[in-house]
């Protein structure tokens, strides 16, 4: 759980300011990006079977105790925009799920407005957050990532699919509850996910240098080829 809290330390950084900016220039914007934090904490507690109070009562074990009422409250559009970073990485922890699910949430074929007036998909939301897709509005010449960087990026992804997939059988396989086998499955879906944004990133970045982008001819006949992957497209044999 403590694991997550470390993974997202770059994120924060980007979250808090975002908060902080934007909100002053655009309170209604600030205010709704907060409902929507609310309601997907709201979606990942009902789907855990948790009540506020319970969520309350894992954030005291975490030592960082959030009231049940602020638990509660935090999707009501009538709330003062408040949400500290702290509050938000707790919340997360104590819901077992990435604090940047809470953040942007939805589907991935969604799309969210992550800074006023600026509409983007889920996925690629998602991608801006972790660094990994410049965003529309960057300034020019800004050396979002390197040729090297993408490519250890999208062999992370691929060794974060493989062990999602490792523990998602794994769960299966001792009787896992439902809500367990479905945080699994959204585990294994973002790691789908980023391998295919930073494939479609690295072509970019590698096409600015006059290179070509090919380290796999076929995503799903490489996936195809390592055992843990088995299953990841074309369901269990």
């Amino acid at each position: 759980m403590f694991a997550i809290l470390t993974h997202s330390l770059p994120i924060v950084a980007r979250f808090g300011a975002t908060l902080r900016n934007m909100a002053r220039n655009n309170p209604d914007w600030g205010k709704h990006l907060i409902a929507s934090v609310g309601k997907n904490i709201d979606f990942r507690r009902t789907a855990l079977g948790l009540s506020a109070q319970a969520v309350a009562d894992r954030t005291a074990e975490l030592g960082h105790p959030i009231s049940r009422s602020t638990v509660a409250g935090i999707s009501s559009t009538n709330r003062a925009s408040k949400l500290s970073v702290a509050d938000w990485l707790v919340i997360a922890a104590a819901l077992d799920c990435a604090p940047i699910d809470l953040l942007i949430g939805g589907t991935p074929g969604g799309e969210v407005e992550v800074i006023p007036g600026r509409v983007m998909p889920a996925a690629r939301a998602r991608g801006w957050v972790d660094g990994t897709i410049a965003p529309p509005w960057g300034h020019a010449g800004t050396p979002w990532a390197s040729l090297s960087f993408v490519l250890g990026e999208y062999i992370g992804a691929i060794q974060d699919a493989a062990i999602s997939r490792a523990e998602r059988d794994d769960l299966e396989e001792t009787g896992a509850s439902r809500a367990d086998l479905h945080a699994a499955d959204r585990r294994l879906a973002r790691s789908v996910e980023r391998i295919e944004a930073t494939g479609a990133l690295g072509a970019k970045v590698a096409a600015a240098i006059g290179l070509e982008w090919q380290p796999v001819e076929n995503l799903g006949a490489f996936t195809r080829g390592i055992s843990l992957f088995d299953g990841i497209e074309d369901g269990e044999d």
